[in-house]
């Protein structure tokens, strides 16, 4: 019985690191999709929230991050209302912090 105690007690403590260790470095990140939209003039990198918003960020070369096409992300942003953007895929945004979802 003391095993069998000892057993689940082990498994549960697993599960909850586990779970702990998935916890984004973007506290106040939101989700979003990587689109690849290279193939448009003027676009490269574009972010799709999950509510559908893309925005385009303009400093990704400040972050040593792998990026690929469809990539589930957790980025937390600042919208710079003073740029404009020649892709036109949604505001220009300044990205402090990605992380893989």
């Amino acid at each position: 019985m003391k095993q069998l105690l000892l057993l689940c007690l082990a498994v549960t403590f697993t599960t909850v690191a586990c779970k702990e260790n998935k916890k984004t470095k973007c506290p106040n990140g939101v989700s979003a999709t990587v689109k690849d939209m290279k193939g448009l003039d003027g676009c490269s990198w574009i972010f799709e929230l999950e509510d559908g918003t893309n925005v385009q960020p303009f400093n990704l070369d400040e972050f040593e991050f792998h990026f690929e096409d469809l990539q589930k992300i957790v980025v937390s942003y600042t919208e710079d209302k003073g740029m404009a953007g020649i892709c036109m895929m949604g505001p220009m945004v300044r990205v402090s912090c990605i992380d893989k979802q």
